[in-house]
């Protein structure tokens, strides 16, 4: 009889038991990270009865999970994959958006300046037209400055979120190491089931992946050890390690991961260890985009001004002296790591030499102990290795730095075009100034009766050897043609002396004869043949405001390839909308795909954790079936034993 009491209320506990657990999984139906649970039973041992077995009722053994690691794995890296694309594709989608703006991008501003220098050249007197000229500049300018400010803007805002995110990363992973510590001492305990605080652990890293890639080893205690980056450990039991941002140590205004381990441990960046999740997303972009997006937009405003100021440069305005600088140009970036103890390169110490070899790339000189090396960060090739840190690299300049290096790994960074677009500025402020005209007038004789012609072309530049300005356009030089053919005299415009019989070649440019100290500041193509005695005088072009020359050349700088021999301007600054808008069209298309990866790892894991209610329903008519069973079992056992103590009353 005892027998069928025990057999009894063993079934009433082990239904009570499911009845709670399937209770327990309607309730937790829509709790995140909640797996559905069971309870596992198996049969008592049985009792010898004579020659046979007796049963004697129901165990729970466990009450377990429905779980697979691997499941949550897939889901979990999915998930990570899905926050760093949808990240990357908000701030590209942004940045596409600003270059590619028709309305205030930077292409209608080029067009609508180089349109005022074209219709300067068919009116170089107006002033009105001198006008527009320095407006469309003064636009030109805002709008560079208003794109270098929305970028700045980005950079910022993705500092903040590093910040955000990595406050919450702390917080998920204080939780992980909390629930470590109290499942290896509720796991310890004779029947207990900490599953709740399995699910919520294994929730807690699940949103740690979001942030960015995780690895996780579990323990022979129960814990979980968490590993980020290559290898980097946020939690180890019940220990968490702290994340912060940290100053860039080239840029104290740019934000960089790092990790603290242990009391007063010592922090370490882990920026460029870092994958995966919403972090992983806005770090790649930034490197990746918006960095090179800088620099290149940078680079067209550097090269616009340069080549624009040398143009310029070579003109006479109406005061009838050479041009000025139209556009600020702005020098290169030069950053010494904070961690530097000796090697120290000024801003003075770097200059462009020449603004069509640019590359839109930072480089990096790295000091050994012994040699500097020069590496351009784009594509990270090592340029050049030497024992004095000067180099002329990529149209740079860079002379031995100011405090040389002594402690191996020290480091500066050289970033020639990032503040290119934010230091572009209109200089020139009055109509006058615009020098349109050419500075020189070349004439022919009456007389003449050669068929010969001539043209001015403006040096480059009017620089000696020794760095002084020699090129002088005051000077009337004279120049007539002899017999014999295919020579001429002229005088020496410093010495007074007469140059006989000097030699040419038809259809080429005439030879410079003049004192090396001393350049007229331009050279001369003859086309035609002259006939002896001809004359040609080359003499200032004073007054000439009705002269186009230097306005046209100006215009031709639109559409000349200065970006590296290959692109113009405009073909550069398309190339980076392109590039903006190309990355962002595939990410849309990776991230699609990759919700679509994410979403079918989660369905194949609620398939199996997930709780179903109309199962469970089922679930509780059932077990309420078996325990109403037992109920009764213990009736009849009772009514048994009344029999009995009946039959003996």
């Amino acid at each position: 009889m005892a027998n069928l009491f025990g057999i009894a209320v063993s079934g009433l506990y082990v239904a009570q038991q499911n009845l709670t657990t399937t209770s327990h999984n309607i309730t937790n139906a829509n709790t995140d990270g909640y797996n559905r649970q069971r309870v596992d039973q198996e049969a008592r041992t049985p009792i010898r009865l004579g020659d046979n077995y007796v049963g004697t009722g129901v165990v729970v053994t466990d009450v377990n999970r429905y779980y697979s690691e691997a499941l949550v794995n897939s889901l979990r890296d999915t998930s990570s994959e899905y926050e760093k694309l949808n990240a990357y594709q908000e701030m590209t989608s942004r940045l596409d958006g600003i270059l590619a703006d028709e309305a205030a991008g930077l292409s209608p501003a080029m067009l609508k300046f180089f349109d005022s220098v074209q219709d300067l050249s068919n009116d170089p007197s107006s002033i009105s037209a001198r006008q527009v000229v320095i407006s469309s500049g003064e636009s030109l300018a805002g709008t560079m400055k208003f794109i270098d400010d929305r970028m700045n803007d980005m950079y910022q805002d993705i500092d903040r979120d590093l910040e955000a995110e990595v406050s919450e990363a702390n917080e998920l992973a204080q939780t992980v190491a909390d629930l470590n510590k109290q499942i290896t001492v509720v796991g310890n305990l004779p029947g207990s089931y900490p599953n709740d605080l399995l699910d919520r652990r294994d929730l807690a890293i699940s949103e740690l992946a979001q942030k960015f890639d995780v690895t996780t080893a579990l323990q022979e205690d129960g814990s979980i050890n968490v590993f980020i980056g290559t290898g980097q450990v946020l939690v180890y039991g019940a220990t968490a390690n702290t994340l912060s941002t940290q100053p860039n140590p080239f840029d104290n205004s740019r934000k960089e991961l790092a990790i603290t381990t242990g009391y007063g441990g010592a922090s370490i960046q882990i920026t460029t260890f870092l994958d995966g999740g919403r972090i992983g997303g806005l770090l790649e972009f930034r490197s990746e985009v918006l960095d090179e997006a800088r620099n290149e937009l940078g680079r067209v405003a550097v090269v616009l001004a340069d080549q624009m100021n040398q143009q310029h440069n070579k003109g006479y305005d109406m005061d009838n002296t050479l041009g000025m600088d139209m556009f600020n140009v702005a020098a290169p970036q030069v950053n010494n790591s904070i961690n530097n103890a000796t090697l120290f390169y000024d801003a003075t110490d770097v200059t462009i030499a020449d603004t069509t070899q640019l590359t839109g790339s930072d480089y990096r000189i790295d000091f050994d102990g012994a040699n500097y090396s020069i590496t351009r960060m784009l594509d990270s090739q090592v340029l050049a290795t030497n024992a004095t840190g000067a180099f002329t690299v990529d149209g740079l300049t860079i002379n031995a730095p100011t405090t040389a290096g002594t402690v191996p790994g020290e480091t500066t960074v050289i970033s020639p075009t990032v503040d290119g677009a934010n230091l572009f500025e209109m200089l020139i402020t009055q109509p006058k100034d615009i020098a349109a005209s050419a500075p020189m007038v070349a004439t022919a004789a009456n007389a003449n009766t050669g068929t010969g012609i001539i043209e001015l072309e403006p040096i480059p530049d009017g620089f000696d050897a020794a760095g002084e300005y020699t090129a002088d356009f005051a000077t009337t030089v004279t120049i007539t043609f002899d017999d014999p053919p295919n020579t001429f005299d002229l005088v020496d415009p410093v010495s007074g002396t007469n140059l006989n019989n000097i030699p040419f070649t038809p259809g080429q440019q005439l030879p410079y004869v003049g004192p090396p100290s001393y350049d007229p500041g331009f050279r001369i193509n003859l086309t035609g043949t002259p006939a002896a005695g001809d004359v040609f005088t080359i003499e200032p072009n004073i007054d000439g405001v009705g002269d186009n020359r230097n306005a046209l050349l100006m215009g031709e700088v639109e559409t000349s390839n200065f970006i590296l021999g290959q692109e113009s301007l405009q073909d550069a600054y398309s190339q980076l909308v392109s590039d903006v808008g190309a990355v962002t069209q595939r990410t849309n298309v990776n991230l699609e795909a990759q919700i679509a990866m994410r979403d079918n790892a989660r369905e194949v894991k609620d398939r199996l954790s997930g709780v179903n209610l109309d199962e469970e329903a089922a679930n509780l008519l059932k077990y309420e079936q078996a325990y109403q069973a037992s109920a009764r079992l213990i009736q009849t056992a009772d009514s048994m034993f009344q029999t009995i103590l009946g039959m003996l009353g």
